[in-house]
């Protein structure tokens, strides 16, 4: 279903309506005047369309240019701040000056020793690790389908 504000279905529109209008123009009475404004409104319309999407065009580019620009600003900035850190040192409260934030070294708690509580004089022996037995990758003998027996009689 087409959609009822689109710009091309109204000038396609009124193309056909002006169009069906001169073609009929015999049996019509004189519709001159109102022709005449719908012609000129469509010339309009068309003349706009344009334009807007030539506009698109050009800010689709100007998009993507000042999307390369703002890349490479990034990369300069960057580059400067780096410089600014390696003449003023990276703790110097200058850098605030440029808006940079310095570092600062942070204050360290002392480390105290956690004490530990009174170990046993016999601690109790640990259990030894039990490890699994290797899984082979394929089957074992004892797996597989059993034997079947052979269905036909035998002739002794």
């Amino acid at each position: 279903m087409p959609n009822k504000g689109a710009l091309a279905d109204f000038t396609t529109g009124w193309h056909n309506l002006l169009t069906n209008v001169a073609r009929n123009a015999a049996e019509l009475p004189d519709l001159s005047v109102y022709v005449a404004a719908v012609a000129e409104v469509l010339e309009d319309v068309k003349a706009r369309g344009a334009q807007q999407d030539s506009r698109k065009g050009l800010k689709r580019q100007e998009s993507k240019d000042l999307r390369e620009r703002m890349k490479v600003g990034r990369a300069n900035a960057a580059k400067l701040r780096a410089a600014l850190k390696a003449h003023y040192g990276y703790t110097s409260p200058r850098l605030l000056e440029y808006g940079i934030k310095p570092i600062t070294p942070g204050k360290r708690q002392p480390k105290t020793p956690v004490p530990e509580g009174p170990k046993p004089e016999n601690p109790a022996p640990t259990p030894p690790e039990v490890k699994p037995a290797p899984q082979g990758t394929g089957p074992s003998k004892s797996e597989g389908p059993a034997p079947q027996p052979d269905p036909s009689p035998q002739k002794s």
